[in-house]
C-alpha cells in the first residue's frame, strides 16, 4: 500500500484546535421593565483549570488514562516537541497530530509502537542544523520505512 503524506496530515488530535464562534447578537428589549440585572461574579469564583498542554494530551493517549502536568511522560513529550520545534515549521499541535496518525497507520499494519517512540525516532531522523522544514513528509517516510515499503 502506497503511503500518502496528505493522508497523514488529515487527522487532527481532538481538542488541539477549533474555533470559538460567537452566537447571534441579541437585540435590546424595548420594554425597560423587562430588563433584569445580571448578578456580578463573586470574588471567590475559582477559575477554570487550564486546558491540558499538547504534551499532556499525548501522554494521556499513550497511557490511556489522564495524567498530571508533572508526569515524567509529559516532560518526555515536551522535550521531544521542543526538539522537533527547532527542526520543523509545524506547530506543536500539528506534530502531535502527525505522531498520533502515524501510530494509527502503523497499528492498522499490525505494527505496535508507542507515541513517545515514534516522535523520538522521527526527531532522531532529522539532522540538526539543516533549518526548519515542513515535517509531514518526514513522518510519512518514517511510516513507510516501518511498514517495510
Amino acid at each position: 500500500m502506497r503511503w500518502s503524506a496528505v493522508a497523514l496530515a488529515a487527522l487532527t488530535l481532538a481538542g488541539c484546535g477549533g474555533t470559538n464562534t460567537p452566537g447571534p447578537i441579541a437585540t435590546a428589549p424595548t420594554d425597560t421593565a423587562a430588563v433584569t440585572t445580571v448578578p456580578e461574579a463573586s470574588p471567590d469564583t475559582t477559575p477554570a483549570p487550564a486546558a491540558p498542554s499538547v504534551a499532556e494530551k499525548l501522554a494521556t493517549l499513550q497511557k490511556n488514562s489522564p495524567v498530571s502536568a508533572d508526569d515524567p511522560l509529559v516532560r518526555k513529550f515536551d522535550v521531544a516537541l521542543d526538539a522537533l520545534g527547532k527542526k520543523c515549521k509545524d506547530r506543536r499541535s500539528s506534530l502531535a497530530d502527525l505522531t498520533v496518525r502515524a501510530q494509527q497507520i502503523l497499528s492498522d499494519a499490525s505494527i505496535e509502537e508507542s507515541l513517545s517512540s515514534i516522535i523520538s525516532h522521527v526527531n532522531g531522523s532529522i539532522p540538526a542544523g539543516i533549518g526548519k522544514q515542513p515535517c509531514t513528509s518526514v513522518f510519512a517516510a518514517y511510516v513507510t520505512l516501518r511498514k517495510g515499503g
